[in-house]
């Protein structure tokens, strides 16, 4: 992976120097040598854009796998985090070699832990005012980033891109990891009508997402919602994150103009589903998103692979 990347470094240095050698040469005019240069970066963004769809067709791969290949006894082989957060790239915030993660859904598949329960009914009463110990936990370290997820798309394939400054940069390009705040207050104004629960919120839990569009745009996505908690298997009761509203952010003309929509169609569709809390230790928190797949966020975002 590592000689992959490196050739395409190399390949990306050898087309910069073709506008200046190939154009002086051959053509001499400064038109000329635009358009070998737009030739050449077009090539250069070409083979990227392969390179980045051959890493994640392997990421899906090693996913698609994992259900299939994990027995039991697999499973309950100790999966740490601290083995984990190195396991993430740096630059694109992506753990793509394939045996790393399969190690990552180990450790969320096999997150049925006590911790994960409540414990008593005092921790659910509308009238409990002591959190359980997990929720005081999740609050008392208050942000994480996000660290993987199970499934990959063109957002992996978009990050996996990035430091290659190909042309994705003038399309849509993530600029930092999403980051999730879980507090006892709230910070949203307002709860989506087709989203309002009955159920006692335990925790209020916001997500952030920066990208650019167009290299110079800002755009913001945030979700809010609850911890809150359902019936889970042998009636058991599991935390859930149920999502009540979300809200797009998108700055143009260098903040001259801004278009704000709450609860745009396509975030409400990706937030429609709850996310149940299905693992966590030393600060990682990991979530089941219905049949989607699994998410991890983690406290503490300083052990990733340079």
């Amino acid at each position: 992976m590592r000689s992959t990347s490196t050739f395409i470094f190399y390949f990306g240095l050898l087309f910069a120097s073709v506008p200046e050698v190939f154009g002086n040469i051959v053509f001499g005019s400064t038109a000329a040598k635009i358009a070998v240069g737009a030739s050449s970066y077009g090539l250069y963004s070409i083979a990227v854009d392969k390179y980045a769809a051959q890493v994640v067709a392997r990421m899906k791969m090693s996913s698609s796998t994992t259900d299939k290949n994990t027995d039991n006894s697999d499973i309950r082989v100790k999966v740490l985090p601290s083995q984990l957060r190195p396991t993430i790239q740096k630059r694109s915030n992506v753990v793509t070699n394939p045996e790393d993660r399969r190690r990552w859904e180990k450790w969320l598949i096999a997150g049925n832990r006590p911790k994960l329960f409540p414990t008593s009914s005092n921790d659910i009463s509308s009238g409990g005012k002591k959190k359980p110990p997990l929720i005081q936990e999740l609050c008392n370290k208050g942000e994480y980033q996000f660290a993987y997820r199970s499934y990959a798309n063109f957002e992996e394939a978009s990050a996996i891109s990035k430091p290659f400054y190909n042309w994705k940069w003038f399309k849509m390009m993530i600029v930092k990891p999403g980051q999730m705040r879980i507090s006892s207050e709230s910070e949203e104004t307002e709860v989506s009508p087709a989203r309002a629960s009955g159920k006692k919120s335990l925790a209020h839990v916001t997500i952030s997402d920066h990208s650019l569009l167009g290299l110079l745009n800002p755009l913001t996505i945030q979700w809010w919602g609850n911890i809150s908690t359902r019936e889970g298997v042998n009636n058991k009761d599991m935390y859930q994150i149920e999502w009540t509203r979300t809200q797009m952010r998108l700055s143009l003309l260098g903040g001259l103009k801004k278009i704000v929509k709450d609860n745009p169609a396509v975030c409400q569709k990706l937030s429609a589903l709850p996310w149940e809390i299905c693992a966590y230790d030393d600060g990682m928190i990991g979530f089941k998103r219905g049949d989607i797949g699994y998410l991890a966020y983690d406290s503490k975002f300083d052990g990733r692979k340079k």
